[in-house]
């Protein structure tokens, strides 16, 4: 689907070019993988952060349901 190319404008045009093809229920499929691939580096992103400050997900889990448990409160 994506070629090489020499700068990012050219690497535009041929994602557009290659896009235009796609149906309605292709690029859905497209949209959910790239926004899972997101999620997932976001997560790494995240515990890698976390643990240079040293958290847990389970002490942010923790924090966020005394946050929200105080909201409602």
């Amino acid at each position: 689907m994506f070629a090489a190319t020499s700068n990012a404008e050219e690497l535009r045009t041929k994602i557009k070019e290659d896009l235009c093809i796609l149906d309605m229920d292709e690029l859905q499929t497209l949209y959910r993988t790239i926004a899972a691939l997101a999620a997932e580096k976001a997560i790494k992103f995240a515990d890698k952060d976390w643990a240079g400050r040293s958290l847990s997900r389970e002490e942010i889990n923790k924090e966020v349901e005394e946050y929200r448990h105080s909201k409602n409160k």
